[in-house]
């Protein structure tokens, strides 16, 4: 009976640092989506947001998205 108590602790303890070892650091979020790309010269839709959310107050119409996201890929 000592013997599974004194097992379960030592076991609890390296579980617990085989899990902290091998954790890697977490990122906010995919950088495709949270940081700005340079595309250089590459045609791209023709609304802009300075902030990680697009607020609604940008100045495209979205009832030509369609039409204009398949003039891009063309």
């Amino acid at each position: 009976m000592t013997f599974k108590r004194i097992r379960l602790p030592r076991f609890a303890i390296a579980l617990a640092a085989a899990v902290l070892c091998f954790a890697s650091v977490a990122q906010a979020g995919p950088p495709l989506i949270c940081h700005a790309i340079e595309i250089g010269q590459a045609e791209s839709l023709p609304w802009i947001s300075h902030n990680w959310n697009l607020s609604g107050s940008e100045n495209y119409d979205t009832k030509y998205l369609v039409r204009d996201t398949l003039e891009i890929l063309a």
